[in-house]
């Protein structure tokens, strides 16, 4: 092996380290996390808690604190006895008014929570692990469509602007099964083969939607699935949400 080669596999891990270093060092000027909430989110703590019992909680950051930086929010932990973060309190401190919110967590794990699956043969079958969407806590999260006709399996078309509009049918014929519709449109994410078709992909996009208009992101990837010009994704608030 050359010299050059084994003096960069032995410098390599200190470079690693550093660059480590500096970006924990800028993440630390931007969220101030004390042991408190470490230990809370099961995180290696940088004071561990002697003997004496857990961490005591209760104890908020002043709004004159001199490492109130960043966002200026420093955040706390109540009734930390575990390492997870289930019935703690975290208290969102706002150092320029110097103000407290605080807002319980949630016991619930993943499992416990209410995720209802929602299918319809009115828009293409989910062929993976996947669903065409999950209804939970009063958002429906649907699956990301491609252009493909439901009623014959291929795609309606290979132009990106009428396959925009058959990936928007597709989304509103299963947030319908949900029973909501396309109105209730919280964000969508749009992924394109080809940018410069945008002005017209966005003409036929506006077609299914009106103001106060869904967020939404715009990504130009270089390939997507069975060959599709465009795939969208969305998430929709259920009507009794």
């Amino acid at each position: 092996m050359q010299a050059w080669a084994q003096h960069a596999l032995i410098i390599l891990p200190d470079i690693i380290r550093q660059k480590y270093q500096i970006l924990s060092n800028l993440y630390d000027r931007f969220f101030i996390l004390d042991d408190r909430l470490l230990y809370a989110l099961g995180k290696p703590l940088k004071n561990p808690p002697t003997a004496s019992g857990p961490l005591k909680a209760g104890l908020e950051k002043s709004s004159t604190d001199s490492d109130a930086i960043g966002f200026g929010q420093a955040f706390t932990c109540d009734n930390v006895d575990r390492p997870q973060c289930g019935s703690t309190i975290l208290h969102s401190k706002n150092h320029r008014s110097g103000t407290t919110a605080a807002t319980p967590t949630s016991d619930k794990t993943i499992s416990e929570i209410s995720m209802k699956p929602v299918s319809t043969d009115a828009a293409p079958a989910a062929i993976g692990p996947y669903s065409q969407a999950i209804a939970v806590n009063g958002l429906l999260f649907v699956s990301g469509q491609i252009p493909i006709d439901p009623t014959t399996g291929e795609f309606s078309s290979n132009d990106p602007v009428e396959q925009t509009r058959q990936c928007l049918r597709n989304l509103a014929a299963i947030a319908e099964a949900a029973g909501t519709d396309l109105s209730r449109t919280v964000k969508t994410t749009v992924l394109v083969r080809d940018l410069s078709r945008f002005a017209d992909i966005n003409a036929a996009y506006a077609e299914f939607f009106k103001a106060p208009f869904p967020a939404r992101a715009t990504f130009e990837v270089s390939a997507l699935p069975k060959g599709a010009q465009i795939e969208i994704e969305a998430v929709i608030a259920l009507k009794d949400a």
